[in-house]
């Protein structure tokens, strides 16, 4: 059993030694930033590095920012979350379900709000062989963006005000990558042809991670100090000290190798975004940065979103919330499971253990 007296006071006796380490990384991090900045030479000294990570391509200065004021536009801007129930092994099957939440607001004259959620049930995992939650989640993520570009294709037929689909995370599919050739194999190509339609249809797609752990801006940074320097820092430490409130940095590509499969139209750009609450990494495919109304757009809207949810997105929030699946509808699902497949005789191998939990004698 872990002795949490002892655990605690260990902690305390080190808490000064940790934040000594913190404010020293933070401090070089920020003087190191400041020199870069301007620094014309630097960029060219990185393109013949040999660096053992990857860093980041932009245009300009890195110091630049751009201030975004609040201004009222009409827009619609449409969201899409998901959430899962995984196959209980009690059970003996893989029936599980995904359920995605879809939210529409539209912001005009007479503005107006449309919700809800859309269940889907697997029986089966079509012969894979790996990680159930890998698989399952990997499904979800496509059947999110899947949801949310038909719903987006349905406003644009309106075309009475501009549209953009703001997603709840990276632009990059980093949960395809790590996690097996045959996952990457059957939803990566999936995905880049739902962002090609996003393209096609010239429907703003842009991603918004909050709180995000990406070191791309600390990896330029440990390019010219030392790589061995600011282990423990992310991006978003330095830049709430740098980057002036409801400002945007300079652009960046990203070159991670989870970006190679993208074609040229859809490679991913980033950029950090102050919320005033925290730094946030704001994401979009390149056919958005090269069209200057189309970022315009984008920009806009990811501040007015955050103003209009305190913080955070409204959009995403709401969107959230309609995917949530809740402990009781947690239980309905397998109530109802595991009564149908008793009923049909589908499924003879469920456990002792369900059925207590199910049938509970006192």
């Amino acid at each position: 059993m872990l002795d949490r007296i002892k655990l605690v006071a260990q902690i305390t006796k080190n808490s000064s030694h940790i934040k000594f380490n913190q404010d020293n990384q933070l401090a070089l991090a920020i003087r190191t930033w400041r020199q870069i900045s301007f620094d014309h030479d630097f960029k060219n000294n990185l393109l013949s590095a040999n660096l053992p990570f990857s860093v980041p391509v932009w245009q300009g200065s890195l110091g630049e920012v751009k201030q975004v004021y609040n201004q009222k536009i009409n827009y619609t801007v449409v969201s899409s979350d998901g959430s899962q129930i995984y196959p209980d092994r009690h059970m003996g099957s893989n029936y599980y379900l995904i359920n995605t939440g879809i939210i529409t607001l539209r912001y005009n004259d007479s503005s107006s709000i449309n919700l809800g959620s859309e269940p889907y049930f697997f029986t089966d995992m079509h012969g894979y062989l790996g990680s159930i939650a890998d698989y399952i989640d990997s499904k979800r993520h496509d059947l999110e963006i899947q949801d949310g570009l038909k719903i987006a294709l349905q406003e644009a037929q309106n075309l009475a005000f501009p549209i953009v689909y703001l997603a709840d995370g990276s632009l990059i599919a980093w949960h395809l990558f790590g996690k097996g050739d045959s996952v990457r194999e059957q939803f990566l190509p999936s995905y880049l042809k739902q962002l090609e339609l996003f393209y096609l249809n010239k429907l703003p797609f842009i991603g918004y991670v909050s709180l995000p752990n990406s070191t791309d801006l600390v990896n330029l940074l440990r390019a010219k100090i030392g790589v061995d320097q600011l282990l423990d820092l992310v991006d978003s430490d330095f830049l709430l000290q740098v980057l002036p409130v409801h400002s945007f940095t300079i652009w960046f590509r990203s070159t991670v190798s989870a970006s190679k499969d993208y074609p040229e139209h859809l490679k991913p750009y980033f950029a950090y975004f102050n919320t005033g609450d925290e730094i946030a990494r704001i994401e979009v495919p390149s056919y958005v940065l090269q069209d200057a109304n189309l970022l315009k757009l984008a920009i806009q809207v990811v501040f007015d979103q955050v103003h209009k949810g305190y913080g955070y997105p409204v959009a995403l929030s709401e969107a959230h919330v309609q995917a949530v699946i809740k402990n009781e509808d947690r239980s309905f699902f397998y109530q109802v499971v595991s009564q149908i497949t008793k009923t049909t005789g589908a499924n003879k191998k469920i456990s002792r253990k369900l059925h207590k939990k199910q049938v509970m004698n006192i």
